[in-house]
């Protein structure tokens, strides 16, 4: 794979502290994990608030990603196989 490094996108000012929490809680809850040091791939984050709860929305945009893998060329097998 390829390295993917996009820009990251602006957090909306009343936002930042909600998002701050929220990830908070996620790297707390073991879900996702702080980054220390380099790394070669980077793929933007884009934040938008619940309509339902006083909460927010992490969105990551894994296009570039997904593009730069290479994937293996096996045909699956078939039911009756």
């Amino acid at each position: 794979m390829r390295p993917v490094a996009k820009k990251p996108k602006r957090t909306p000012y009343p936002l930042k502290e909600k998002v701050s929490s929220k990830i908070n809680k996620l790297v707390d809850l073991d879900i996702i994990e702080r980054v220390s040091g380099l790394t070669r791939c980077i793929s933007p984050a884009v934040f938008a608030p619940k309509t339902a709860k006083d909460d927010v929305r992490i969105c990551v945009d894994m296009r570039c990603a997904n593009e730069s893998m290479q994937r293996e060329k096996i045909p699956l097998p078939t039911v009756n196989e």
